[in-house]
């Protein structure tokens, strides 16, 4: 299992390891809060290949505020660096923009996670606020990075991804 590999795990909320039930558990109880609309989880694969190579999720759906949170692992070491981290993110962006009609998207990232941030500001998402040392890893305190992406920014930095 890769996902619990420490190395990716750090990156994450996830600090304890699962066992395989659990993940199967995990990935049933998405299937219901898709049916809810209140959660959108999609797997990564390479090239249609049906490889398994990460998941990325669109998650607290709120109609009422037309907003979501993000999410994305490359659970697979092998593909970190490729531009499958950036490919999904922008797919879930206009997933979220254009299919869901949200108006914001906004996600959380630890500090020391350098390529994340990169991606995320890369496709147009602006760092919003700070949860100042809220993170134990590794014998010392991190900040959490807060940042968001509106619909009317992204419309504007991606035009051609108007609505049809």
């Amino acid at each position: 299992m890769h996902y619990n590999d420490w190395e990716l795990r750090r990156f994450l909320n996830a600090i304890v390891p699962v066992s395989k039930e659990e993940e199967e558990d995990w990935i049933r109880s998405t299937w219901e809060e898709r049916r809810k609309g209140t959660s959108y989880v999609f797997a990564i694969e390479v090239n249609r290949s049906k490889l398994l190579v990460g998941g990325c999720a669109l998650t607290g759906v709120s109609i009422t505020n037309r907003s979501a949170s993000f999410g994305i692992a490359l659970y697979n070491k092998t593909y970190w660096n490729k531009g499958y981290g950036t490919e999904a993110t922008q797919l879930m962006l206009s997933y979220g923009f254009n299919q869901l009609n949200l108006y914001r998207i906004h996600l959380t990232v630890f500090e020391f996670n350098e390529r994340a941030r990169h991606v995320y500001e890369k496709v147009g998402f602006t760092q919003v606020g700070l949860h100042r040392q809220a993170l134990f890893r590794n014998g010392r305190y991190w900040d959490i990075y807060i940042m968001d992406f509106l619909a009317k920014e992204y419309r504007k930095r991606y035009p051609q991804q108007e609505k049809l």
